[in-house]
């Protein structure tokens, strides 16, 4: 359907995990979209005013984009591993430990079942040490679509509440 490498790059962003995302963010978003619809609709059809009805839609649309918003910022924050400096420290530690095993083990006295702990062992610290020097790519396409629509969605409604 389409060639270009950003559609290629988005179409292969959505994983099960963004997908689940969406679908909660979505559902998050409308509940409270629709939680500030149903709470200030009896104040309005009480008044009777003919120009309230566009400030409920206004404010039901403006609670959702925020909120949609807010949440796709804070998993783009989780991604960048916001607050998550201790995964790393832990790696780092795990590698130290290991390094520690295995010199205990090569002073040892040799043996069949010592030689093959050591290479598992040796085996476990370049899987950690490969792991800490070449973290994974995240694709952060995605997030930063939905991050458009939404800024997008929020901008045009408050256009057209300063407009009518």
């Amino acid at each position: 359907m389409f060639k270009s490498p950003i559609w290629q790059k988005f179409k292969a962003g959505w994983t099960k995990g963004y997908i689940i995302y969406a679908c909660l963010i979505f559902a998050i978003s409308l509940g409270i979209g629709l939680a500030i619809y149903f709470v200030k609709r009896p104040e309005i059809v009480q008044t009777n005013i003919p120009d309230d009805h566009t400030v409920l839609v206004i404010d039901t649309i403006t609670g959702t984009s925020v909120s949609y918003v807010t949440f796709w910022f804070l998993v783009l924050l989780f991604t960048f591993e916001f607050g998550f400096t201790f995964t790393k420290n832990s790696i780092t530690r795990r590698i130290q430990l290991l390094r520690l095993k295995i010199t205990d083990e090569k002073n040892k006295p040799h043996s069949f079942e010592q030689s093959v702990k050591l290479k598992t062992m040796e085996k476990e610290l370049k899987t950690l040490e490969h792991k800490r020097d070449n973290p994974p790519t995240k694709n952060r396409t995605v997030i930063y679509f939905n991050l458009i629509i939404g800024t997008i969605v929020f901008a045009v409604n408050l256009i057209i509440s300063y407009a009518r």
